[in-house]
């Protein structure tokens, strides 16, 4: 089983943290704890590619860039930082061997969020229009602070 906790923004598993030994009987003791200890998972989510969240997290946003084309991806705790954050796209469902990501790093006022592109390669060579090249299938996002303090 596991556990989002979303305070610490990570996965907890219910794992043994030690065993106890009290007259030659072993008594494991177990605990909820992180289940990895390298950088901090921020958010993830399942979105189509028209912008329905599916699931995920619960602490962002997405929103579709008409003027651009692209999603924007914002963190509701926390500002998007391309340089000490690690942001993981997998394409999944029809045609997804045929589509491409690009990510990127923009600034709205204060406020810094990622932008992905998420389009089909061969409706671009088709002559789709920039909305049209979005086929409805869906994505997977993975978003993690490498920093080692990410809140200081």
């Amino acid at each position: 089983m596991l556990i989002y906790n979303n305070q610490q923004h990570q996965f907890y598993g219910y794992m043994r943290q030690r065993t106890l030994t009290i007259n030659d009987v072993k008594i494991p003791i177990n605990k909820w704890l992180p289940i990895s200890t390298g950088p901090r998972m921020l958010a993830w989510g399942s979105l189509d590619s028209l912008g329905t969240i599916r699931s995920g997290s619960g602490n962002f946003t997405i929103d579709w860039n008409t003027e651009n084309n692209w999603y924007e991806l914002g963190i509701t705790s926390h500002s998007y930082h391309r340089d000490s954050m690690l942001l993981m796209i997998t394409p999944v469902g029809n045609g997804s061997w045929d589509q491409t990501v690009t990510t990127g790093e923009i600034f709205i006022g204060p406020i810094s969020k990622a932008s992905i592109k998420f389009v089909d390669v061969s409706r671009i060579v088709a002559g789709f229009s920039e909305l049209d090249r979005r086929r409805k299938s869906y994505f997977h996002f993975v978003l993690y602070d490498l920093r080692q303090s990410p809140y200081q």
